[in-house]
């Protein structure tokens, strides 16, 4: 009766979301609801440049001899107060249920303390510009495509195909440029490096399947950040890596609240884009973290690449003109099939 209903239900405005049902509902994505494309494109390349200028900060804060878990930690902090602040303005509570907390525990991990974790083991041995380029040029375009075809999200065409090859292509060049990343065995850091894109290519996915039980994306990120910041504490001091920052505050130390404001407010901007455009939209914006991380890099580190980098860049803008944001009939056809499987 449910399949019947959705398939003769009256097209609900663009930019619609219906929290109740949309985003909480395993195998509803809120996608077949989207909103306006320029919308879409314009957040993509707002969280893009964002983002991107986190990757020199991150170079920052590194540099600074700070260790992977105790910057999680204050990050998490800085996060979860400006959190707070936005969702007691906004009248929303917690999360609640094991449900949600569940949701939370899969962002906390796959979102934030494993690809975390490797973004700042990488950076402290590749260029910031190069670690750009990493998580757009190995698994995002590679892995999410094939994750929400396996899932059922997405329909595998030419296209995308051919957006795939360009995924490839910009890891093969990324591979020949391995004399000019620094260090004696860079590959190795580029392979830790992927962690990150990996991780985000599957938690974008898994919540794109089963959706936010109920969440909106202020609340989901709460919930995340309330977990993260104690399992981070704990490593931090179990590896000796916890942090005390000095006043007056050094540039690694406002580098890293700088990183935590832009992941607070940017992931939150993501999450609404992943309930909006889909997993394999939403991932594009690994292609805008490399461009413009590459360029904030240059600017405010003054990094240089050899030739091979800059091809595998090139190789990664391709890929945004291939991969795109299925058509609303597809998403219904995907929402169905995945309805009669259940």
């Amino acid at each position: 009766m449910s399949g019947a209903r959705d398939a003769h239900a009256r097209p609900e405005p663009p930019g619609f979301i219906d929290p109740a049902n949309a985003a909480s509902t395993p195998g509803m994505n809120a996608r077949s609801h989207t909103a306006p494309a320029p919308l879409l494109a314009a957040a993509l390349v707002l969280f893009g440049a964002a983002w991107g200028l986190g990757q020199p900060l991150n170079k920052i804060v590194v540099s600074g001899g700070y260790r992977p878990w105790g910057i999680i930690f204050w990050q998490s902090g800085v996060a979860l107060i400006l959190l707070m602040i936005i969702n007691t303005a906004r009248g929303r509570g917690l999360p609640r249920g094991a449900a949600q907390w569940r949701v939370c525990a899969m962002v906390a991990t796959l979102g934030t303390l494993l690809p975390h974790w490797a973004t700042y083991s990488a950076v402290a041995h590749l260029p910031a510009g190069v670690m750009a380029l990493i998580m757009a040029a190995i698994p995002i375009p590679i892995l999410s495509l094939p994750i929400a075809v396996g899932l059922g999200q997405d329909a595998f065409t030419r296209r995308r195909a051919a957006g795939l090859l360009a995924g490839f292509a910009g890891a093969g060049c990324l591979i020949a440029a391995r004399s000019g990343l620094g260090g004696e065995s860079p590959l190795w850091f580029v392979a830790l490096g992927a962690v990150a894109p990996l991780c985000y290519a599957l938690n974008g996915n898994l919540l794109t399947r089963f959706g936010r039980a109920g969440m909106d994306p202020i609340q989901l990120f709460l919930g995340t950040m309330l977990l993260v910041l104690p399992a981070a504490g704990g490593l931090a001091l179990a590896t000796g890596q916890f942090i005390a920052p000095r006043w007056p505050l050094s540039p690694p130390d406002l580098a890293l609240l700088a990183v935590a404001a832009i992941h607070a407010c940017v992931y939150t901007g993501f999450l609404w884009l992943l309930a909006q455009a889909g997993a394999v939209f939403a991932a594009q914006v690994a292609y805008l973290v490399t461009g413009f991380g590459m360029v904030w890099s240059v600017l405010i580190l003054h990094e240089s690449y050899p030739g091979w980098v800059w091809l595998a860049f090139l190789a990664m803008l391709l890929g945004i003109f291939l991969v795109q944001p299925r058509p609303n009939a597809t998403l219904a056809q995907s929402q169905s099939a995945a309805k009669d499987k259940r």
